[in-house]
């Protein structure tokens, strides 16, 4: 599958307290996915200094399957804005949230965001296997264990 991952700009934190470096949790979700034979793009929108249009327009561009976002704290609002813009475009994209803030807020972002089909709870190398297996051969998500999901059925 195609798989871009995203790390929204973090609101206003000056790009001197950044380190520059790849995002440690992308790299790892990256990482596994190649190696189970998925395409991957890694957009830190913070280190690359994209605004959120310019990460649209990227991700549209793109023609991914999935698209997972690292949702933290300082950049929900942002996540949250791409996702809608996305979904919006392109509506057969499977939107996905991670990150410290989609783990405790699970619900209540599936509540008030229909764009968002899943999200991964805790630590998810393994369970984005299992995730994007289970869409790639039209199985239930009922066994994946640190997901809350959207049924569509």
């Amino acid at each position: 599958m195609r798989v871009a991952l995203v790390y929204p700009k973090i609101g206003e934190l000056s790009q001197e307290f950044y380190t520059g470096d790849e995002h440690l949790g992308l790299a790892y979700i990256g990482g596994t996915l190649r190696k189970h034979n998925h395409y991957v793009q890694m957009i830190d929108a913070h280190m690359l200094g994209l605004d959120d249009d310019q990460v649209i327009d990227f991700l549209m561009k793109g023609n991914f399957d999935i698209i997972g976002f690292s949702a933290v704290y300082s950049n929900i609002e942002s996540a949250l804005y791409i996702a809608k813009k996305i979904y919006n475009y392109n509506n057969t994209v499977k939107i996905i949230f991670g990150g410290e803030h989609a783990t405790f807020a699970a619900e209540e972002i599936m509540e008030k965001n229909p764009e968002v089909f899943a999200i991964i709870r805790g630590e998810g190398e393994k369970t984005i296997i299992e995730l994007l297996d289970c869409i790639q051969n039209n199985m239930s998500l009922a066994n994946v264990n640190g997901i809350v999901y959207r049924n569509e059925n």
